[in-house]
């Protein structure tokens, strides 16, 4: 910026508020986070919610408080900060926008805070606040983190390559699992579980450090190969990277999205939950180990030694403004043996706080020397005056401790935490759209099985119909020939009694004038032999030759009535065979034994 005074209207700071974190926008115009703040309230401008630059960074739909009319007699544009204006080049690099400034609230608690003007605020009369520690490169875009080994894949490298058992096997004794795991894209893990497969030894633990200081160590042999393992393994080196970078951009951890959160100073009040948590761990007293041990529905469980009590309590006010700024609420426990809850809709969770414990091993006293060597303890375990937070809830996937030590402050262990409870969250409400998700499929996929077996039941029942049709079909067809033979029989039969009739009364009649029981006897036998002859057969509408196609799938069918009643056949009773086996020869003994 120039060394002249240079001045923004109130929509401008209204974008720029919007637009930009108010930490990194306060560098920007030379005021401290505070002073920020202050302007905001006296411009009347409003500024983003908890969570905001969070779900914007997350791809959600940005949603913009609209910028009222200014107060009365306010002014409507303001000038550079004094920090700008003393000192140009002090301004720091920018803070990260996943998250809105802890301190946010520490300004809110502070008294008279919305009634100092913003040119009467100095650097000097400035309530003292601990900055934020900022982690390096804060400023840069939040990214998964990357296995270094991962590279991205050139123009001359193939995209994808093909090992027999044995090239693959020289490939993995050429160069360590994580190398030759990155030039394939997959992990190493993917690469064990490929040799394993194949029946491929890989190098023990140990290996490639005794190969760099130049020893000579033994290759496990190859052994033969079994079966369905002799074959070429292909890996798409292209596909697998870009199937992992996905995989990375849906699954990053915790840890890279956290932003520092600043402890308050030792005089502010807290927060009124960290104050309970403070008037029950200095009411306790200490057990046997030490640590002062508080466990209610409206507390935290806590485990820690007095003389980090009081940074326990501000540690707890850092989180807790934090996730109500996320919109986050606390809740009781729902029995004496459950503990305070972090509720966010439906889903709660809880957080425990502990002092860290380490391991140390010291030398044997004389007192122990006289002793056998197997009963030294030689081993103890001390508290080490750093706190230590664990995220526990039903489901809860993922890392769940966390501690600072060296590497890891504090400051930076609770932004750890806070990142935790609202990426928990989400994997919540992310589980329950996969539960709905997967009870639409398991419905879909019962109504599509239902159709089928419908589809399938009423193909079925078609065919049933069908052969039935076509069965009773042939029924009528056979009934018919059946009936013309039957009744040509009867006629033959009806014939031969008639000309045996006949006959019997030519006999007669060569002896003389016909009794009247031959009479009678001719007359009855004429009447049975007209009986054999069907009554009324044939018609030749109703016996003859009729056209399958005419006839409706189910009917109505042709009358038909066999002119000769059919018994099924008896079914034959399966032939019983008697197996007779002959007894094995047995020694006579008797005869043997029979002289003594």
């Amino acid at each position: 910026m120039s060394d002249s005074p240079q001045k923004i209207s109130r929509q401008e700071l209204y974008e720029k508020i919007w637009a930009t974190p108010i930490v990194k926008l306060g560098k920007e115009l030379g005021y401290s986070y505070l002073e920020m703040v202050q302007l905001c309230e006296k411009l009347n401008i409003p500024r983003p919610d908890g969570g905001y630059w969070y779900r914007r960074q997350h791809g959600e739909a940005e949603e913009r408080a609209t910028l009222p009319a200014p107060h009365p007699n306010a002014p409507l544009e303001i000038e550079l900060g004094p920090r700008l204006k003393d000192n140009p080049e002090s301004v720091a690099e920018p803070v990260d926008i996943n998250r809105k400034n802890a301190t946010e609230d520490i300004a809110r608690n502070q008294p008279n805070s919305s009634t100092t003007p913003p040119e009467a605020v100095k650097t000097s009369e400035s309530p003292i606040v601990k900055p934020i520690k900022k982690r390096e490169a804060v400023e840069k875009p939040v990214v998964p983190k990357i296995n270094p080994e991962v590279v991205e894949s050139t123009a001359n490298e193939p995209t994808v390559i093909q090992f027999t058992r044995r090239e693959l096997y020289d490939a993995v004794w050429s160069k360590t699992c994580q190398k030759l795991a990155a030039d394939l894209g997959i992990s190493d893990v993917g690469l064990a579980k490929t040799c394993k497969r194949m029946g491929i030894p890989r190098p023990s633990l140990g290996y490639w450090a005794r190969v760099a200081v130049g020893e000579k160590v033994p290759k496990t042999p190859l052994p033969d190969s079994q079966a369905g393992q002799d074959k070429i393994v292909t890996f798409d080196v292209a596909a697998n990277r870009k199937r992992r970078e996905e995989w990375r951009s849906t699954n990053s951890d915790v840890d890279s999205l956290a932003v520092d959160l600043a402890l308050p100073p030792e005089e502010m009040e807290l927060h009124p939950v960290a104050q309970r948590h403070l008037r029950a761990l200095e009411k306790h007293k200490p057990g046997e180990d030490g640590c002062v041990n508080v466990n209610a529905r409206d507390l935290f469980r806590c485990n820690v030694t007095p003389a980090i009590v009081n940074r326990l309590c501000r540690a707890l006010h850092a989180i807790l403004m934090e996730l109500e700024a996320r919109g986050c609420k606390l809740k009781s426990g729902s029995d004496q043996f459950s503990s305070l809850q972090i509720a966010k809709g439906t889903d709660v969770l809880s957080i425990s706080c502990s002092e860290s414990r380490e391991q140390i091993e010291h030398e044997p006293t004389q007192e122990e020397r006289r002793k056998p060597s197997w009963t030294w303890q030689l081993k103890e375990t001390r508290l080490t005056g750093r706190l230590s937070f664990e995220v526990s809830a039903p489901g809860l996937r993922g890392r769940r401790t966390w501690t600072e030590s060296d590497s890891k402050p504090l400051e930076e262990v609770l932004g750890i935490v806070v990142e935790k409870v609202e990426a928990a969250f989400k994997g919540f409400e992310d589980q329950r759209q996969w539960a709905i998700e997967a009870a639409k499929r398991r419905e879909e996929e019962a109504k599509r099985a239902a159709e089928e077996w419908d589809r399938k039941q009423k193909e079925e029942a078609d065919r049933e119909r069908k052969r039935r049709h076509e069965a009773k079909l042939a029924e009528i067809a056979e009934t018919r020939r059946d009936n013309l033979f039957d009744a040509a029989h009867a006629w033959m039969e009806s014939g031969l009694l008639h000309a045996y009739v006949d006959e019997c009364e030519r006999r007669w009649r060569e002896k003389g004038e016909l009794s009247s029981e031959q009479s009678a006897w001719i007359a009855w036998a004429r009447e049975e032999a007209m009986k054999l002859n069907p009554p009324g057969y044939p018609d030749p509408a109703a016996d003859g030759r009729f056209d399958p196609s005419t006839v409706p799938a189910d009917g109505p069918y042709p009358k038909i009535k066999p002119l000769k009643e059919r018994k099924a056949p008896e079914p034959v009773p399966p032939e019983v065979r008697t197996v007779y086996v002959e007894r094995p020869y047995q020694y006579p003994y008797w005869i043997k034994n029979r002289g003594r």
